[in-house]
């Protein structure tokens, strides 16, 4: 399935048995979105630029592994939980700047026998997001 955001100039495919719903947050942006399955969500929030600063230092002091990934053409800010870690809530997180915004795609995984799978629709999202710049949108 395709979800497409016109609003903030991105579409990203995602499996066609997992539910789709709006976030609520107050007042936008932020915007949010929740693709859901059983025992697995990825979220994507849509916010100012830097308000996700103090949330990336927490990961880092955390022990998170910090990495630059390429997703839709753009160098990104990628943080994974360490491997020794098999809690439930929060596995992945990835950060990028798009039209003026910031976007935080992140995976939550409540079940740990379905984190191979989680692991792989994220990165299936990751490679499917397509981002357009306002301009090529108002010509």
């Amino acid at each position: 399935m395709l979800y497409t955001n016109d609003a903030y100039n991105y579409s990203v495919s995602y499996p066609s048995s997992w539910r789709v719903s709006s976030r609520t947050i107050a007042p936008p942006p932020p915007e949010g979105i929740l693709f859901e399955s059983d025992s697995l969500s990825i979220g994507i929030v849509v916010a100012e630029p830097g308000q996700s600063d103090v949330e990336q230092e927490k990961l880092r002091t955390e022990g998170w592994r910090e990495e630059t990934i390429s997703v839709a053409g753009k160098t990104v800010r990628s943080f994974s939980r360490p491997e020794s870690d098999k809690t439930p809530g929060l596995w992945r997180r990835v950060y990028f700047t798009h039209n003026g915004h910031e976007f935080q795609l992140s995976l939550n995984v409540y079940d740990a026998d379905r984190a191979g799978v989680g692991l792989q629709v994220f990165q299936d999202m990751l490679q499917s997001l397509q981002l357009t710049d306002e301009s090529a949108r108002t010509g």
